[in-house]
């Protein structure tokens, strides 16, 4: 891809904009933390709900003051509307093709992944105010062809330019390149190593340390890091539960950035995230503040836009250990080109790899994997 080619197709479509353009008759599928939160977006927006649709709603069952109803207990009338269906789980592709064919044989003709309007809200976080798209990516256009030739791999290279068109156009539909949800920072096709040393930053509630024992075994140490109290709790519970499988357990209730001091936190219906004003007031960790000559083999990143500068924070660990990285890259479009360059610019020996785990960008992670006989070991 050239700059030629792309220039004239950037839109600045807004997901403000996209909203406006929905129909009024509108259901959302999925009434857990992505479908509250499309809620939530969409009355901000004031655009009308009619009411949620999910398979395990019981008869009666309602949420912000609207019906829920299942498949099987959906109103004719409703049907005979034809309102738009929001699809609002995040799935693996396969099972979610199979979900939205049921939601059509159960009489609902219009459904749309609503990821194709969270992926609207992806923008990128180093433009200023008053530069205009096409100077921004103007300016960053050969950042981003060097970028590219950092992944040597044809797959990688293609999830990359799918990635960028995307987001520049503002089309999605070109992003079919989706691997198992389940594999997600457990990669089959790549050469990744079995790991026992691991840093979890946005640790959850230990959804990928349960992972871990299930698909690679038991650990030596599991350090997790995460600043939601209710999802660390959880988190605190699952180590608890599983200590003689975690190996050595560190957990902190605090989230992971570019310095070690307190933070705004927006709590979200599922994950949050740090915020420059507004929420709660959670401690942000450095890793080479927190971690000192702290053994690693894999620093996992989801924290939800601040990889890039939680990465400059971790130079001195990553530097002593050249662990393997699974970093998320889809908060924001530019840590597709950025957190690359930052990483091969240390000169560790990293080889990259990328991989998309859901629709429309969403769940794209980057692998780096430094050779085995120039690690320093744990």
């Amino acid at each position: 891809m050239n700059w030629e080619q792309m220039k004239d197709r950037i839109s600045s479509q807004t997901i403000s904009q996209a909203i406006q353009q929905l129909p009024d008759r509108l259901l959302i599928y999925g009434a857990g933390a992505f479908g509250q939160e499309l809620f939530t977006l969409l009355s901000q927006e004031g655009h009308p709900v009619m009411g949620f649709l999910d398979a395990n709603a019981e008869d009666g069952a309602a949420l912000f003051g609207l019906p829920v109803w299942n498949l099987q207990n959906v109103p004719q009338a409703i049907k005979d509307i034809t309102p738009l269906v929001l699809f609002s789980i995040v799935m693996d592709c396969t099972e979610r093709v199979h979900a939205m064919e049921v939601i059509h044989k159960t009489g609902f003709q219009h459904i749309r992944e609503a990821q194709s309007l969270r992926c609207l809200m992806v923008e990128p976080d180093d433009r200023s105010t008053n530069e205009s798209l096409q100077e921004y990516y103007a300016v960053r256009w050969r950042r981003i062809q060097s970028a590219a030739t950092r992944f040597h791999e044809p797959k990688s290279r293609q999830i990359f330019w799918n990635n960028l068109e995307a987001h520049m156009a503002r089309d999605y539909s070109g992003c079919t390149l989706e691997d198992p949800l389940g594999r997600q920072y457990f990669p089959e096709d790549i050469p990744w190593k079995r790991h026992t040393h691991v840093i979890d930053c946005g640790a959850y509630i230990g959804d990928t340390a349960q992972q871990f024992l299930q698909l690679e075994g038991p650990l030596a140490q599991y350090t997790g890091f995460e600043p939601n109290q209710s999802n660390f709790a959880r988190l605190a519970s699952f180590c608890r539960e599983n200590r003689e499988k975690l190996g050595a357990i560190t957990l902190f209730p605090c989230g992971v950035g570019g310095f070690t001091g307190p933070v705004s936190f927006q709590t979200g219906t599922g994950s949050g995230r740090i915020t420059q004003t507004g929420g709660e007031v959670v401690t942000c960790i450095a890793l080479d503040d927190a971690l000192k000559n702290h053994s690693v083999d894999l620093i996992k990143m989801d924290i939800e836009g601040t990889e890039l500068r939680a990465l400059m924070a971790a130079k001195e660990m990553i530097t002593q250990y050249t662990p393997d990285l699974a970093v998320c890259v889809y908060h924001h479009i530019n840590h597709l080109w950025d957190i690359p360059l930052l990483l091969h610019g240390w000169d560790l020996g990293y080889t990259f790899y990328l991989r998309c785990y859901n629709a429309c960008t969403m769940e794209t992670v980057l692998y780096a994997t430094a050779d085995s006989s120039g690690r320093k070991g744990t």
